[in-house]
């Protein structure tokens, strides 16, 4: 029987509703061709004091205009999105770690067509508790996929949009029935792109490599984040360029890295150990770095974080906040 307790509150086109009323028609062309474009990001618990954490929001919603650009969605983002986002938080009460999900997507359009001209937008924001993943502990085990990484001609990777995951559905599905945890996709070239919700990285001889944007991954603020801190906190060398498959065998370590999966190490790939077969030294290292920074208990880097009840508190009380 599931323990995750359903949210009280989302948010549709400019006011609060109730979750069960957070709809989308069935004839939208968000459900017909999956044209929507969202975001995830994550409100990390503080170290004191009840307090919850946006994390990067300023670059997921850069990240979210250039999707709904590149995906042709005429829609705005609002201009009060930090608020509407923080204020979800507070509605609901929630003092631990959150995933919220920005989501704009196209309604029915107005000769009812699947691929019609459609001014008709509706933007909503729903969010849920997302505690820690047991694998971030133990580690993944991941199996190439047979299904190509979708590219830049097919459907451009770099927006997050649901039309994409299903390439990245069918890997995970797979991998699952196999008996894995996850999967990591080739691009058409033939090298690793990423894997189906996150990105993936490695490290050969104390250098953390990972695969460039180009090999078919999504622009990562994840990925971003550990790039910079292992540069700047941990003084480890990082190198983007392409990875083989024949790599990921040979790696002394490997992890996953993205806003669901945080920084998730790899010990496994298609049965073959990765290093010791165990989370590694220097991706313990990353995992300490990212929580300390994301949880404020260090002062680096203030300007990820931006604080929800503090912004919030005046009108949604820290402890049993409501809205009747």
């Amino acid at each position: 029987m599931s323990d995750v307790t359903t949210p009280e509150w989302a948010w549709r086109d400019g006011q609060f509703v109730r979750w069960d009323e957070c709809r989308v028609h069935a004839r939208s062309q968000a459900v017909l061709t999956g044209v929507s474009v969202f975001e995830g990001i994550r409100a990390y618990a503080g170290h004191d004091h009840g307090e919850l954490y946006l994390f990067r929001f300023a670059d997921h919603v850069r990240r979210l205009a250039q999707s709904l650009k590149i995906a042709r969605i005429p829609a705005a983002i609002p201009a009060n999105l930090e608020d509407v986002c923080g204020e979800l938080l507070a509605l609901n009460g929630w003092h631990e770690d959150v995933h919220i999900s920005p989501f704009a997507c196209l309604g029915v359009a107005p000769d009812f067509g699947f691929l019609s001209d459609n001014p008709n937008v509706t933007f909503v924001v729903t969010a849920v508790p997302r505690p820690r993943a047991r694998a971030i502990d133990s580690g993944a085990h991941l199996k190439v996929s047979s299904y190509t990484r979708i590219s830049e001609s097919t459907t451009p990777p770099r927006v997050k949009t649901a039309a994409n995951y299903h390439n990245s559905r069918l890997a995970a599905l797979e991998a699952r029935v196999d008996g894995y945890d996850n999967a990591v996709q080739l691009n058409h070239r033939g090298t690793v792109a990423e894997a189906p919700d996150a990105c993936m990285a490695i490290v050969r001889d104390g250098r953390l490599i990972t695969p460039p944007v180009f090999a078919g991954l999504l622009e990562s603020v994840t990925r971003s984040t550990v790039l910079q801190l292992a540069a700047e906190t941990l003084g480890i060398p990082v190198e983007e360029r392409e990875v083989d498959r024949s790599e990921l065998y040979v790696a002394d370590e490997a992890f996953l890295c993205g806003t669901g999966a945080e920084i998730t190490p790899v010990v496994s790939v298609d049965r073959i150990e990765v290093g010791t077969g165990r989370p590694g030294p220097l991706t313990q290292q990353l995992q300490e770095a990212y929580y300390r920074v994301v949880r404020g208990t260090v002062e680096d880097h203030a300007e990820w974080r931006t604080p929800v009840y503090e912004r919030t508190g005046a009108r949604f009380p820290a402890v049993g906040a409501s809205m009747s």
